[in-house]
């Protein structure tokens, strides 16, 4: 349980600003893109997250492709109220599981994000960014349907997570637009190796989009999605850039 609770007004907005996940392909240079990648690794700040990831905050966007990146956000196509309220480069070798994105201290009015794909280590095709039909507004939170904070041993992935209880939701009454339905047996085998069947139980499979460095994908952060299991088709990493913004005018 949250101590600041996000309220059904805020909650209600937020929904009715949400839209499909789509990418805009080829939008970041190749020399963009190495200058970002030399960002990354001359980076002081980096971070080991107990979840598997390293990040590195972005403090500012004054690097010339970073500023390129932040104008890409504030005046293309989804432009408007909008305001970013986190961004940092992340670099995995393990796939991401099921996940919304928000900020646990301050709830803001969470809008779309923006993951951009910089550069795939080994492997001879791009994994994917998968996304469900449901969402979640009461803060950042991993989805462990059937599961307890004291589950071990049974899949690789809570082996190596150490998340507070906060941010683990093991049944799916507050996940939104749940179902009945199985899930999609085919997304399943081919993409989502790293997930286990409980944890699928009650979502929907809404759309894949190619994690290739050049290509920015747009979605909103209240919507579950998780990475394809890269591992399957020869991945060791993949470094990207996560920037989440939030409405900065609301209820306009």
């Amino acid at each position: 349980m949250l101590i600041n609770e996000r309220s059904q007004i805020d909650k209600d907005f937020i929904l009715s600003h949400t839209d499909k996940p789509y990418s805009i392909e080829n939008c970041v240079s190749k020399e963009d893109i190495e200058e970002l990648i030399d960002v990354w690794e001359n980076s002081d700040n980096k971070e080991h997250k107990n979840t598997g990831p390293i990040t590195s905050k972005i403090k500012n966007f004054n690097n010339p492709a970073l500023s390129r990146i932040r104008d890409l956000i504030y005046f293309g196509d989804h432009a408007g109220d909008i305001e970013i309220w986190y961004a940092f480069f992340f670099h995995v070798d393990k796939p991401h599981i099921i996940h919304m994105d928000d900020n646990i201290d301050t709830l803001p009015k969470i809008f779309k994000a923006f993951t951009i794909p910089l550069r795939i280590e080994g492997g001879d095709e791009e994994p994917y960014l998968m996304f469900f039909d449901q969402f979640y507004l009461d803060g950042p939170s991993k989805f462990f349907n059937g599961d307890s904070h004291e589950t071990k041993g049974h899949h690789e992935t809570l082996q190596f997570l150490k998340l507070p209880r906060s941010m683990c939701v093991y049944e799916y009454s507050n996940v939104i637009g749940t179902t009945q339905k199985p899930f999609d047996k085919e997304i399943n085998k081919h993409y989502l190796n790293h997930i286990s069947d409980d944890w699928l139980k009650g979502l929907s499979y809404n759309s894949a989009h190619k994690w290739k460095p050049g290509n920015v994908i747009m979605f909103d952060s209240c919507r579950l999605h998780c990475g394809s299991d890269f591992r399957e088709i020869g991945i060791k990493s993949k470094l990207g850039i996560s920037i989440f913004t939030q409405h900065s005018n609301i209820y306009k």
